[in-house]
């Protein structure tokens, strides 16, 4: 997978005279998302749910609806599936927060809510709306 796409603000780390200031960065910024325990409380929430929804399902399929067991596995596959994205969304936004908050305090002018590059920008963010008292310049 590439991190250009998945992480667009590691362009304004990357500089010539410096080469991996932008795998650093990523590096710094993931590490200090898995460091929080909001990270971990809410990746144990996920696996919670990915439990109950499982075994509900798996329940509700065979005594209810009278399904066979093959369905009740593809059901659960699913909610893994579903329960796996969510936890993949979860951790990259809050990655590209903490990548955003950086580059900030590095001076680079850029929204925070949605990643635009504000540099030539009057009053608000073209991207998102947000006016310039939440976002620095």
């Amino acid at each position: 997978m590439n991190l250009w796409k998945q992480y667009p603000e590691l362009e304004y780390f990357e500089r010539e005279d410096v080469p991996g200031v932008a795998s650093e960065a990523l590096t710094f910024a993931k590490h200090e998302v898995t460091r929080t325990w909001r990270f971990w409380l809410t990746l144990l929430a996920l696996v919670v749910l990915y439990m109950a929804a499982t075994t509900l399902a798996a329940r509700a399929m065979t005594q209810i609806l009278g399904l066979s067991e093959w369905v009740r596995h593809v059901a659960g596959g699913c909610c893994g599936v579903v329960v796996s994205l969510a936890a993949w969304r979860l951790f990259r936004d809050r990655t590209r927060r903490h990548l955003r908050e950086k580059l900030i305090q590095l001076g680079v002018p850029i929204c925070l809510p949605c990643g635009y590059d504000l540099r030539g920008s009057t009053d608000r963010c073209p991207e998102c709306g947000t006016t310039f008292e939440n976002v620095a310049k």
